[in-house]
């Protein structure tokens, strides 16, 4: 039974992960981007002080999870922040212009005639409004060249995503192993990536609009500058075995970004900020209350 439990737990860590971390949870049904890592450490330390009477090694909990969570998104935040206007001026520096392009298709719309005739007339609609980069990178258009590489730092994005979460969910089902279910590594990563697409399908989609237009505005350009520098940090941070979050590190660098470009949307940001600071309090105590009642169903 309690093999059970575990591998459930698990698997509802790996939905709310890919529910809220694939566009980088409760929150996740409003569209806020919480951490599955805050989350997920408010919860072990609320079941875990139960479990062992707060006997809780305070010391490595704040040098090895809270410092990371802390110092990530304002490293994101300063690196960002200095580097966008460092690349731009690095663009116009190579030429490359920055030109918005609006795509305008006609649309057709019925009206009545004085005469009781039903006619039909033409209008322009405004369909969409992008930037584009005209110029070449080494005799390769910057448009397709900024676009692969924006491609390119997703994917390096979610190979970080995966090298830092993977380990926080496995550790669950570890679990389980010592519980008496003995559970091979093909087994336990098919069932937690299922299940993270899962998720991911069913409700990434609000939380992608918050970080798409709600944070602040981007262009290709500040895509690839944020992506770039949240990949590059929960890489360095996985490589120090330091357990941060993708939400504080992507939050971190659009704010950098927002703020470079005077267009951050600073309510969104205090929204988001307050979701953090509620989150592990709130893990905490439903961790610790769950914890109790199983005790007391299971004994």
């Amino acid at each position: 039974m309690n093999a059970v439990i575990l591998i459930l737990g698990a698997a509802a860590v790996a939905a709310a992960n890919g529910a809220n971390d694939n566009f980088k949870g409760v929150a996740t049904l409003f569209g806020s981007r919480t951490a599955t890592t805050h989350a997920l450490l408010g919860a072990l330390l609320g079941a875990g002080g139960i479990a062992s009477a707060g006997h809780v090694n305070f010391s490595v909990l704040a040098n090895r999870f809270v410092a990371p969570l802390l110092l990530s998104p304002v490293a994101a935040f300063a690196l960002v922040a200095g580097a966008y206007p460092v690349l731009s001026r690095a663009r116009r520096g190579l030429g490359i212009t920055a030109s918005s392009c609006v795509c305008v298709a006609p649309e057709a719309e019925p009206i009545m005639l004085g005469t009781g005739a039903l006619a039909i007339r033409s209008r322009p609609i405004v369909h969409s409004c992008d930037r584009r980069y005209a110029g070449a990178v080494l005799g390769l258009d910057a448009q397709q060249v900024v676009g692969g590489a924006h491609f390119l730092s997703a994917g390096i994005q979610s190979f970080a995503r995966g090298l830092n979460d993977t380990p926080k969910i496995a550790a669950l089902l570890l679990g389980a192993s010592v519980a008496g279910v003995r559970l091979t590594a093909l087994p336990a990563f098919l069932v937690v990536a299922v299940v993270m697409m899962v998720g991911g399908g069913l409700g990434a989609r609000r939380v992608g609009e918050t970080m798409s237009h709600r944070i602040t505005s981007l262009n290709d350009g500040q895509a690839l500058t944020s992506s770039a520098v949240t990949a590059g940090l929960v890489l360095a941070a996985s490589s120090f075995a330091l357990p941060v979050s993708m939400t504080h590190v992507a939050v971190g660098s659009l704010a950098g970004l927002g703020w470079s470009t005077g267009e951050a949307r600073w309510s969104t940001l205090r929204t988001i900020a307050l979701s953090w600071l509620l989150t592990l309090p709130l893990a905490a105590a439903l961790a610790a209350g769950t914890f109790v009642l199983a005790e007391r169903i299971l004994s």
